[in-house]
């Protein structure tokens, strides 16, 4: 009898992501007309090729920063310094964690408008405080050799590189999934079989989740640790930023596990169930132009 290979894991990504991109994407496209934007689309912060112009956009309180330190124009930090850590280290310093966002109610949307708001609200910021975080980390490990023992930097690193798996997984395969189960569950593309598919996306995404909760989780508790033995006040910082993405990763998991993936697995009942989903307008209670489903037969 053939044996159950188990959950996936973090290091299946890469052949799950091979195997499912290539149809997901044409889903997608199917789906939308265009290609989703993603967050790996957007420039890289805190690195030397990030530009000033890029940083002040994401974090506005490293303006002041930028302008003491002369770094202007539309050159990377790789270009304007050959040697720009400590310049990445003082703007990893200034820049503060992006803000909760805010309150919605997310039962009036659609499945793209949820995604859209994960990417945007979520994702993007996440892999931006992920190398935020990383060049405070690596700067303090590397001041303190006292502290390599506990590998602080080498658990931030594998963090890092779980979430990002994680997220370039949903943005590849679960996000463009989704997209196409609600356009053919509509009517507006044909059915596709793709319970397997949905099964399988949900164990993955629910695995990276718990995952990234319990790394968040002992990073959190070795910083704990740390400042009784180090009056370093870049600990404060890193704790701080640490908290604010263990806060955000809660809601963004919330959106995720409790909002998306069950409007994902009722739409795919739909097809199985041979039903389709309409846009229906609610009147009075909505702007114009708004819309809510509604099944029909």
């Amino acid at each position: 009898m053939p044996q159950d290979p188990g959950p996936a894991t973090p290091h299946d990504a890469q052949e799950i992501i091979g195997a499912w991109a290539a149809a997901c994407a044409q889903r997608s496209a199917a789906a939308q007309g265009s290609p989703m934007a993603t967050s790996s689309s957007h420039p890289p912060l805190f690195t030397a090729a990030s530009r000033r112009s890029d940083l002040v956009a994401a974090y506005p309180e490293v303006d002041g920063v930028c302008e003491r330190l002369g770094f202007s124009g539309e050159m990377t930090l790789g270009d304007w310094c050959l040697s720009p850590d400590w310049a990445l280290l003082e703007l990893a310093r200034a820049a503060k964690p992006p803000p909760p966002p805010a309150a919605c109610d997310w039962s009036m949307v659609t499945i793209p408008e949820l995604i859209q708001d994960i990417i945007v609200t979520h994702h993007l910021p996440l892999r931006r405080e992920l190398g935020r975080l990383g060049v405070l980390i690596r700067s303090f490990c590397a001041r303190h050799p006292e502290f390599a023992q506990i590998d602080l930097d080498g658990l931030a690193s594998r963090f890092s590189a779980e979430v990002t798996i994680h997220i370039d997984h949903e943005e590849a395969v679960v996000f463009p999934l989704s997209i196409a189960i609600e356009a053919a569950s509509r009517g507006q593309q044909e059915a596709i079989p793709a319970s397997k598919d949905v099964t399988a996306a949900i164990r993955f995404m629910s695995l990276g989740h718990e995952d990234a909760a319990g790394t968040i989780r002992r990073l959190m508790g070795l910083l704990h640790v740390v400042p009784m033995r180090s009056a370093d006040p870049d600990i404060a910082v890193i704790s701080e930023g640490l908290n604010a993405l263990h806060a955000d990763m809660v809601i963004h998991a919330y959106k995720e596990e409790s909002i998306l993936l069950p409007a994902v697995v009722f739409a795919d009942e739909q097809i199985a169930a041979g039903a389709h989903l309409r846009l229906r307008p609610i009147s009075g209670s909505r702007a114009e132009g708004d819309s809510d489903l509604a099944v029909s037969g």
